[in-house]
């Protein structure tokens, strides 16, 4: 009787190790299932984010020399508008002189007539006496 319990309890034991083992094998099986999924998982997005940086990166340069253009575009544009404001700036000294010289010429004409019509004056006094 003892002998019978002793050897059925060293069947269940060797039973239990057997499912153990097995289960153990399953579990190390299914560990590495899922641990080559999230490795494969993690590389894709691992090369999909290098993509993106790459992408980044040379969208980044092709700014960097956009904005270069667009910078010295700028900078010849307000060299234009300096120009050209200072060319305004002449034109309006330009019309300042002219309209300066237009009076002085006026008052000259006018004293030069004033004159000639003094002297005018001048003669038929002097040409009627005598």
């Amino acid at each position: 009787m003892l002998s019978q319990i002793l050897r059925d309890h060293q069947a269940r034991q060797a039973t239990l190790r057997k499912e153990n083992d097995q289960l153990r094998a399953q579990a190390s099986q299914s560990i590495k299932v899922l641990s080559s999924a999230m490795t494969a998982n993690a590389q894709v997005k691992t090369s999909q984010l290098v993509r993106n940086q790459k992408e980044l990166d040379k969208e980044a340069a092709d700014l960097a020399v956009q904005v270069a253009k667009y910078t010295q575009q700028t900078k010849q544009w307000l060299q234009s508008v300096h120009l050209f404001n200072d060319a305004l700036k002449e034109l309006g000294d330009v019309q300042s002189w002219a309209t300066t010289i237009e009076r002085d010429m006026l008052e000259i004409a006018a004293t030069l007539e004033f004159v000639h019509q003094g002297l005018e004056g001048c003669e038929e006094t002097n040409g009627a006496a005598p």
